[in-house]
């Protein structure tokens, strides 16, 4: 009878065995997961800007439908699950592209995918070797990144001509680092400062963030129609939020119009017909310079040649407004490329192509043309706002950056946090611990005599204590959950005070006075979402957060232009006295609106209806600050020049700018808010049509009880912001005498 029991005991164990046995057994070798890995471009990723990582992923046998998602380290505090529903075919490689802000001491990226019952279906971890070093080479597939602070990258879409170039000038290639001996203002030679990399335009990414991290992209004009609407569009994103294009018409057809947005106020260039026309002087003295990183000995083994076929470039009435400028003229109405910012990024216009400048035909000869060409019309900020060190562990891409970060998430702290009485409490507790264990334990159960059983007690007490600890927050919490949010909004608007263009960005501080869900929740096409840190330590260690991760889910949005590639935050929840800070950058609508009227020297601004409460409002018409002494929506105020006083009494978080790059912007309000990643690339935008005279600045701080996001899980919101409003001046009638 006992035998035939554990027989049935045996078989029913083997049963209930059998199938977990089997989901452990690995995969067949033709049925393994294949992930070849592609960051950046060309394995090149800035620190702390957006970039591209495209997993192209096959499965031998299976088809798959699940959830895929990278997680790696976003900052000190917190991790950072970047999530994408796909379908693999059997059979076939299929490219996911993810769009990811890396930090510079990330020490892991895991990817993994999961089916639609939340079952794993692969998973596969790249791991750093150490803080601030390359990844590790796992697979004979995978190409280490290099993670730059410096944006160095010049993307060349299409164009075979100029990635020869990039490979000449490649062995100059110097990127700068805080350890090197030399000497560390030594300029350095285009060549020697920026990276050619090429990207087949049907390979190229559907979503702006992906290109973020550029110093420029360059394409043709004809390349365009080989790009999908969607590519196109978000390029133009791109473009229009900070970015640089350099575009060559290599045709003479008008296709190169579909680069600028579709709108007559973009009517700023014309090209006339292809034709030979004499190379300006001053671009042909840029060219022989550069014969020696080009691979030629020296620069009398390079000429440039006395003509080329290009397509004149003409300006138009709207361009001088907005701040386009000619390069190199052949005449009074022509030039071979024109200069200007679109929307707050900028484009430039090239009628010719840079690789036939010089007389000799050869790829050294189109090295030099093109070096001689793209060090003449970038226009990126070639020395950044202090040295960042890649061994410091904070957010921001730049000093300006990381300290704008700190302060606002400083000022938005305002919990009152753990109590005097409840640490006394807990220390309390601990020396309760210590005694219980120790003497308490050693001289109670001696005299019982039972210190046999000292083990059970101690690990009693431990549990005890444990258990206490573990309910104690929730039992003493004296505070309220507090979320903050900061927003800065650059917009671009018409005569009728329609905006064209609007960029927002917002850094959100949520303070959890208990446990549970709080943040922002957003629906916005296009938006992008990351995790910031004021964290500014020496070492970390990755492997150890103290919030749980923060999810996105990147997956296309419809909107008013169709589907939009978005990254959206999912709502996050937090344990009781913790501080999560995130930042969110999208194309959308500014909260206030403002024309801007002349009479002689006196200025008037009308605005718009909005919910809040304006607490500064300056404006910068030619080179005279201007400001209001009190202002609310819907009025219109007469402007009174600007009285300078002393900043460091203004205890505004976004009253403070100690890093500000211009005296002029630094004499306007939004000061920690400006430079944030994001507005700190449009300022160069903004200076420019400032420049040229027929547009204003008018800057606005805010504070309003209606955030422009859903807020969730606080007790308190906090919600203030800054607007920076480019609008054309407009010259009101004269009155006509009686």
């Amino acid at each position: 009878m006992r035998t035939r029991l554990l027989l049935m005991l045996v078989l029913s164990l083997s049963v209930l065995v059998a199938p977990a046995t089997r989901a452990q057994l690995p995969q067949r070798d033709d049925d393994q997961i294949i992930i070849v890995p592609s960051f950046g471009f060309d394995s090149i990723m800035p620190a702390e800007r957006w970039g591209p990582i495209r997993f192209t992923i096959t499965s031998p046998q299976r088809h798959l439908v699940g959830l895929l998602s990278l997680t790696y380290p976003q900052d000190g505090s917190q991790a950072f699950v970047a999530s994408m529903p796909v379908t693999l075919t059997a059979g076939t490689p299929t490219a996911i592209d993810f769009a990811v802000c890396l930090p510079r001491s990330v020490d892991r990226m895991t990817l993994a995918m999961q089916n639609d019952r939340g079952r794993p279906i692969f998973t596969e971890t790249f791991r750093i070797s150490g803080s601030g070093g390359p990844l590790a080479d796992l697979s004979a597939t995978f190409v280490p990144p290099s993670l730059v602070d410096q944006r160095i990258t010049i993307l060349s879409l299409g164009i075979d001509d100029l990635q020869q170039a990039g490979d000449l000038w490649s062995r100059s290639l110097f990127v700068p680092s805080i350890w090197s001996s030399g000497p560390q203002n030594e300029p350095l030679e285009f060549e020697q400062r920026y990276r050619v990399s090429t990207l087949a335009p049907e390979s190229a990414f559907a979503a702006w963030p992906a290109y973020q991290g550029l110093v420029a992209l360059v394409a043709d004009a004809s390349s365009l129609g080989r790009l999908p609407e969607r590519v196109r569009r978000e390029l133009l994103h791109y473009l229009q939020g900070g970015g640089t294009l350099i575009l060559r018409v290599d045709d003479n057809s008008d296709v190169w119009r579909r680069w600028l947005p579709a709108s007559s106020h973009w009517d700023v260039l014309t090209l006339d017909e292809r034709r030979p026309v004499e190379v300006p002087g001053g671009l042909a003295a840029r060219v022989p310079p550069r014969a020696k990183a080009a691979g030629l000995f020296t620069a009398d083994s390079l000429e440039t040649a006395s003509s080329i076929t290009a397509r004149a470039v003409r300006l138009t009435s709207r361009s001088a407004q907005l701040g386009f400028e000619p390069l190199w003229p052949i005449d009074d109405q022509r030039s071979l490329a024109a200069r200007g910012p679109v929307g707050f990024g900028t484009l430039i216009v090239l009628g010719y192509d840079p690789a036939h400048l010089s007389a000799l035909r050869s790829a050294s000869g189109a090295a030099a043309g093109w070096a001689a060409t793209l060090d003449a019309v970038i226009t990126h900020d070639r020395s950044p706002g202090g040295t960042v060190w890649s061994y410091q562990y904070s957010s921001g891409a730049s000093i300006a950056n990381t300290q704008s970060i700190a302060a606002l998430v400083d000022s938005a702290v305002v919990g009152g946090g753990i109590s005097v009485l409840a640490l006394v409490l807990v220390v309390l507790m601990l020396i309760a611990l210590a005694v219980a264990i120790g003497p308490f334990d050693a001289i109670f159960l001696k005299l019982r005599g039972k210190r046999h059983w000292s083990w059970l007690t101690a690990s009693g007490w431990i549990t005890l204590f444990s258990g206490f600890m573990l309910v104690f927050p929730e039992l003493q919490h004296s505070d309220i959950s507090v979320l903050t949010r900061s927003v800065m909004t650059d917009a671009l608007l018409d005569e009728n005070a329609n905006a064209i263009v609007s960029w927002k960005t917002g850094l959100n501080v949520a303070y959890a006075g208990q446990n549970g869900l709080i943040g922002p929740l957003d629906e916005r096409a296009g938006a992008w979402w990351r995790g910031v840190s004021p964290l500014q330590n020496w070492y970390f260690d990755g492997s150890k957060p103290t919030l749980s991760p923060l999810r996105a889910l990147q997956q296309p949005l419809p909107g008013p232009d169709g589907a939009r590639a978005s990254c959206l935050l999912q709502l996050p929840s937090q344990r009781v006295w913790t501080v999560r800070a995130t930042m969110d950058c999208a194309p959308d609508l500014p909260p206030i609106v403002a024309r801007l009227e002349r009479s002689g020297s006196a200025y008037t601004v009308h605005l718009g209806q909005a919910d809040l409460r304006i607490t500064s409002l300056r404006v910068l018409a030619g080179s005279q600050p201007l400001e209001a002494r009190s202002a609310r929506p819907g009025q219109s105020i007469s402007l009174v020049p600007y009285v300078p006083f002393n900043r460091d009494d203004d205890p505004s978080p976004t009253s403070t700018a100690p890093s500000q790059r211009d005296s002029v912007i630094s004499a306007l309000p939004a000061g920690y808010l400006a430079d944030l990643p994001g507005p700190d690339e449009r300022t160069h935008a903004i200076l420019q049509m400032l420049k040229a005279g027929h547009y204003a600045l008018v800057a606005i701080e805010y504070e309003t009880d209606h955030p422009d996001l859903r807020l969730i899980g606080a007790e308190r919101t906090r919600c203030i912001g800054a607007v920076r409003l480019l609008v054309p001046i407009i010259d009101s009638a004269p009155e006509s005498s009686p």
